[in-house]
């Protein structure tokens, strides 16, 4: 019988935090079948043994079992199409789900809402810190639903509160699929292709922040090149008439990187960035405070040390 949910699973040397994922999606109240597909890709085998001896308890746990190190987003991508069922949810091997209703509150919602492509929820932003303490905040509403336009504009649904259509899914991923470390952020593209997407403010998942998480440590320059990379690609795929959008938004990630080098002196390359975020803007946005900040951080870098100076003299 074919599986009503999917849901996807990638892990890399998750051994502390495996076991509380999977039991999470293996405790759930649902009245339809559901198989969990595996991609383990770490390079130790102590995750590996936790989830082989899961899999030898629920038989709709589906190991995946790589051999060689794929890399996040090959090893979620393989396991992606070797999901079978009508809907796909994601969770990552360190995040897990706080409701027992998670998947059958979301299969309801897609049901009610068959032009939804995908949909997502609230969740838990958990940061751990290597004395043992952590500190939640919560992820942000989002009060109506999400077209193109949005998402071309940014990430907005979390990986761990993700549930699809398979048919937003090709037969084999693009290759700009593999070159970025934000797999979600492409599912929402190629989601956002097909129809519009829904979200619901409930709480149903906690994503963890860790030492060993695929965004710590990562620059903000680094960041804003891998988005700036991205929405090329995203261009190629995106209607003439969508092209502003992304402009703009690239115009906003060379905003971005232009006060990062501002602020790490590197005068040249702030301001080469500045001119490309002022070539891409439209004219309204060229004056934001951000913008305006960022010029005079660059092109009059002692009158700004000043003012900075003066802020901080009356608590500004």
């Amino acid at each position: 019988m074919r599986p009503k949910v999917s849901v996807c699973v990638t892990t890399f040397n998750h051994e502390p935090y495996i076991r509380e994922c999977l039991d999470s999606i293996l405790t759930p109240d649902v009245t339809f079948p559901v198989e969990i597909v595996v991609a383990e890709d770490g390079v130790t085998r102590r995750t590996r043994k936790l989830v082989r001896g899961v899999a030898a308890r629920h038989p709709q746990v589906r190991p995946l079992f790589r051999e060689t190190n794929l890399g996040a987003n090959r090893n979620f991508a393989d396991a992606l199409l070797h999901c079978r069922g009508e809907f796909v949810a994601v969770l990552d091997g360190d995040d897990f789900w706080t409701s027992p209703h998670k998947l059958s509150r979301q299969v309801a919602f897609m049901e009610t809402h068959p032009e939804l492509m995908m949909s997502g929820h609230l969740h838990r932003i958990v940061t751990w810190h290597p004395d043992g303490t952590s500190a939640a905040r919560l992820s942000p509403r989002v009060e109506r639903r999400l077209t193109l336009k949005d998402i071309l504009r940014g990430h907005y649904i979390g990986s761990c509160t993700m549930m699809f259509r398979r048919e937003i899914l090709p037969e084999s991923m693009p290759e700009w699929f593999f070159a970025t470390p934000s797999g979600d952020w492409c599912l929402e593209f190629l989601a956002a292709r097909k129809g519009p997407i829904g979200f619901f403010n409930e709480i149903m998942a906690d994503y963890r922040v860790h030492a060993g998480g695929v965004w710590r440590g990562e620059s903000a320059e680094n960041h804003c090149r891998w988005q700036l990379e991205l929405l090329d690609e995203f261009r190629k795929s995106t209607p003439a008439s969508e092209h502003a959008i992304i402009d703009a938004a690239q115009g906003d990630l060379h905003t971005e990187l232009a006060w990062y080098y501002a602020e790490a002196g590197d005068l040249p390359k702030g301001r080469e960035h500045l001119r490309r975020a002022v070539s891409l803007l439209p004219l309204r946005r060229r004056w934001r405070p951000a913008v305006l900040r960022t010029r005079l951080h660059l092109q009059f870098p002692a009158v700004y040390r000043g003012v900075r100076r003066a802020l901080r003299g009356t608590g500004g």
